[in-house]
């Protein structure tokens, strides 16, 4: 018999203590996601040591706002608990 594979998660549904597992993986899939075009852009030698939180912050404002109905945008609830 095979083990039981646990039900998709649904992250408009999750909140309080239940989500708080998942935030690490929203977290670096957010990053990762928002993160595609700097990567596209300067494929070689990116934006140097120490730039992110200078570089990435309009990049994800940027994805948000041509994105706006995306999963991975934060919400007050998921803001409040991170």
């Amino acid at each position: 018999m095979q083990g039981r594979q646990p039900a998709p998660i649904d992250l408009r549904t999750v909140t309080g203590d239940a989500l708080l597992p998942w935030l690490p993986a929203v977290a670096r899939l957010r990053i990762a996601v928002c993160s595609a075009p700097l990567l596209a852009k300067r494929p070689l030698h990116g934006y140097g040591l120490g730039s992110f939180q200078y570089v990435f912050p309009p990049a994800q404002a940027d994805y948000f706002a041509a994105h706006p109905h995306t999963l991975l945008a934060p919400t007050p609830q998921r803001t409040v608990q991170a």
